[in-house]
Order: structure tokens, then C-alpha cells, then sequence
């Protein structure tokens, strides 16, 4: 028996691919939809039309002898579906956009992700959850199913990760994520990873967003340990706080834990309320690790503490407030 798993939609006709299925590894989370039929074309494009390379999500347009002509009485409809092919000889050669997010392996097989439509806007970036699952099956193979949402906590909304097969644990959580740095942008790394035994469904067996609960705190395995300060602890339950509630150890850097600009301003807010020294958004850029951050603080304090000192002064004016305090003409 041979088994062909074959991909179209209805304005493809019948079908637009196909994949020979010959073995499936023990791990495969899915079937690719495979390599276009004869007079197909098959383009992974970005927004702006243009190919992507292998590995890289985008779009999945159609050309080809197969495409509908368009839908009935719908002349808008079918213009905002049915583009010009520009990559195709033909005189007035058409592509269908199908709306799925799609990636080509390192075969050169396509891969169905999910649906271009869930499209997230978070920040000003504009990400593809399909995108991000795909990169924690990756990186996490035990993972059964995995779904990815926005939501909101308070003006500060965040992505947030589900993943079936049990749950994961502050350690287990901690691991991933650095797995994931790897493979994802900080503007796409969610704020938490969540696991469950299996995901919620609705009755036709999509992923029931709706029941999905939105983490809070994460539960720590152990009571944090190893902060060699308590500046380094103070200042620890504060980017907690401020990361959704994600657990931080000695060792973390901002930015590896979810954090970004808005947070940045946020945070040299909330250094000045709990430290009384102003921290700057430069020394946050350069000083992201947890130690760092928080020795740039201790080092800020005998300076806050001297009211004729300011910690962002330069060096001459700093000379200059020394001179006159002292009777010296440095000031001049």
C-alpha cells in the first residue's frame, strides 16, 4: 500500500501538493503537505511578496494551471485572494494567497504551521504564533501539543505559552527557555511556558483558548538561593514583578527573561522608588545580568546618598561641585 498525504484548498480545485509517506519517525508531529503537483507552484512568501529562505515562516501562495477562477459574484473578494503571480512567464498568471503559515524543511518539503490569520501584534512586532509553536516542538519533542495566545495583565500585554504532556517545572521552564533564546527574537520569547496534562478542546477539536488559564507566578522549586547581595535579591523580586511573574536566579539577564523596552523605563521607575538612585536606560542596556545590575545600583548609592553629588553628572561638573565645596576655583 502506498500512502500519499495530499494538501489543497477548494480554490486550488483539488489539490495543490503531496507527500509520499514512507516512514514516520516516532517523534513527527506532523506529515509535511509536501511538494507541489505538475503545473503547480508552491511560494513561502513574507508580507512584502518575497521569498523566504528554508526554515523561515511565511506565507504559502499557489500558482499554477489548478487555480479557480475566482468566486462567484464576489469581484472584491476574489481580487483580494487572487493576486498577480510575479513569478510566473505566463501572461496574466495568477497566485492564490491561502492564508496558511507554512516553513520549507531542510528537504525542501513544506510544512503547515498553522494559520496566518492568528497573526499577534505585540509591541510593534508583528509575530506568528504558528511561529513560536513550532519553535518549542522543536525544542521541546515530549511536547504533545503546544498553543500559543496574547493576553493582556494589566497595560503590559505578553505572550504566553501551553504545552501538553504534563506539567513543567520552574527548572524544567528555566531550561527551555534557554533552549528557545537560541531559536527566537526576545520580542517573540513568551513571558511563561505552562504545562498541562493534555489542552483543552472545543467539539471539533480545535485548542479551546478560552478555557486556557493565563499563569501567574511561577511556583519555584526551592526557595531562591545563591544571591550574593541583598541588593541582588531586592532587585530580583523586582524584575519578577515586572516579568509577569517569571522566576528569577543569580545569573539571569534581563532581556533572556522577557524583558524590553517599555520594561526598561519601567524599570529604572521602580529602581528609584526601591533604591532612591537613579538608574539609567544606558546602564541597563550594558548591564543586564542580575550582578551587574544590581552592583551598578550599590555603586549608585553613596552617590545618591551625598546631596551635593548627582549620579548622572559627567566628570566636570561632578569636579565642579567638588571645587565648590571645597573653596577651590576648579568650578570656574
Amino acid at each position: 500500500v502506498r500512502f500519499v498525504h495530499v494538501y489543497g484548498p477548494t480554490e486550488t480545485t483539488t489539490f495543490a501538493s503531496f507527500h509520499p509517506v514512507e516512514t514516520v519517525p516516532d517523534d513527527a508531529r506532523t506529515v509535511p503537505i509536501g511538494r507541489p503537483l505538475r503545473a503547480t507552484s508552491l511560494y513561502v512568501l513574507d508580507p512584502r511578496l518575497t521569498p523566504v529562505p528554508r526554515g523561515v515562516a511565511g506565507e504559502l501562495f499557489i500558482g499554477g494551471e489548478g487555480l479557480a477562477d475566482g468566486y462567484v459574484g464576489r469581484p472584491g473578494a476574489t481580487a483580494e485572494a487572487f493576486l498577480p503571480d510575479p513569478f510566473s512567464d505566463t501572461p496574466g498568471a495568477r497566485m492564490y494567497r491561502t492564508g496558511d503559515l507554512v516553513r520549507r524543511n531542510g528537504d525542501g518539503a513544506v510544512e503547515y504551521l498553522g494559520r496566518i490569520d492568528r497573526q499577534i501584534k505585540l509591541r510593534g512586532f508583528r509575530i506568528e504564533p504558528g511561529e513560536v509553536e513550532a519553535a518549542i516542538r522543536d525544542a521541546l519533542p515530549e511536547a504533545r501539543d503546544v498553543t500559543v495566545d496574547l493576553r493582556g495583565i494589566g497595560a503590559d500585554p505578553a505572550l504566553f505559552a501551553w504545552v501538553g504532556g504534563g506539567a513543567l517545572t520552574e527548572a524544567a521552564e528555566r531550561s527551555l527557555r534557554a533552549r528557545l533564546s537560541k531559536r527566537l527574537p526576545a520580542w517573540m520569547m513568551p513571558a511563561r511556558i505552562v504545562g498541562l496534562d493534555s489542552l483543552p478542546l472545543t467539539a471539533n477539536g480545535k485548542v479551546d483558548l478560552a478555557r486556557l488559564e493565563t499563569p501567574g507566578s511561577a511556583a519555584p522549586d526551592a526557595a531562591p538561593a545563591g544571591f550574593a547581595t541583598q541588593t541582588e535579591r531586592a532587585l530580583a523580586e523586582l524584575w519578577s514583578a515586572l516579568l509577569q511573574g517569571a522566576p528569577v536566579r543569580p545569573g539571569d539577564r534581563f532581556f533572556d527573561l522577557g524583558g524590553h523596552s517599555l520594561l526598561m523605563v519601567r524599570l529604572v521607575a521602580e529602581v528609584r522608588d526601591r533604591f532612591s538612585v537613579t538608574l539609567s536606560l544606558k546602564a541597563v542596556f550594558e548591564k543586564p545580568a542580575l550582578e551587574a545590575m544590581a552592583a551598578e545600583i550599590d555603586r549608585l548609592m553613596p552617590l545618591a546618598a551625598d546631596p551635593g553629588t548627582d549620579a548622572d553628572a559627567g566628570p566636570i561638573q561632578r569636579r565642579a561641585r567638588r571645587g565648590r565645596r571645597s573653596g577651590g576655583a576648579e568650578g570656574a
